[in-house]
């Protein structure tokens, strides 16, 4: 679990139970995201600040080349970055002394949320609707990732994926549905929702919601199975 501590300070927790008992890992940064081992941040003077999970007082710099970022998300070897005007798709890691080659994604979407080891991606337009995309675009060597709705889908406004479920806060009840089939079959994705609401924020990982609701509670959740 990884949230935003007090003067943006980040802290990070890997208890199983509740409450959580975060550590810090720096201040100063205005966007973060976790993926495959690592957890990435951004900071005003346009630079990514990366830090493996095994080893996390080594923290890298990147110049990530956009500015403001305003939210990431990574699977561990791809990033996407939302900027003032679009969304932003490239490889995590720079080779020795290279610029990240961004691939334009979209002026539509506001938000992506990425899972390690997953061929999809998914994101938020600027209505509110869940979007679907490759991973494989943004290493195709195509001009830009495509997007496509994804149909019936509540309308949100935060997702979280963890490579088999999308979960998000729908936009009128402040309450959490989630997909109830994996999303790597043919078939169309089937939505639960969880009975609290007052939610503002979420991440999901091994069906496993941690949530932070208006007072700024965290919970832990499990994914409906039905």
């Amino acid at each position: 679990m990884v949230k935003k501590g007090n003067k943006g300070q980040l802290d990070c927790a890997t208890s199983q139970t509740l409450p959580l008992q975060p550590t810090s890992r720096g201040s100063g940064k205005t966007a973060l995201a976790v993926g495959g081992d690592w957890i990435v941040q951004y900071n005003s003077t346009k630079d990514f600040y990366l830090q493996s999970i095994d080893a996390p007082l080594q923290e890298l710099s990147e110049k990530a080349d956009l500015s403001p970022v305003s939210q990431l998300s990574t699977d561990g070897t791809n990033i996407c970055a939302t900027s003032s005007k679009s969304i932003n798709c490239g490889p995590l890691r720079l080779q020795s002394g290279s610029q990240r080659d961004w691939i334009y994604s979209s002026s539509n979407i506001q938000s992506t949320a990425m899972a390690a080891n997953s061929t999809a991606m998914y994101g938020l337009s600027k209505s509110n609707i869940l979007h679907v995309a490759k991973v494989d675009d943004i290493m195709s060597g195509k001009d830009h990732v495509y997007w496509n709705p994804v149909a019936r889908a509540p309308v949100f406004t935060s997702i979280a994926y963890d490579g088999k479920r999308v979960c998000g806060i729908k936009k009128a009840e402040t309450v959490i549905a989630c997909t109830t089939n994996d999303l790597a079959t043919p078939l169309s994705p089937t939505w639960s929702q969880l009975p609290e609401s007052d939610w503002t924020s979420l991440a999901l990982s091994n069906n496993q919601i941690y949530a932070v609701n208006a007072a700024y509670a965290v919970k832990r959740i499990a994914a409906p199975t039905q």
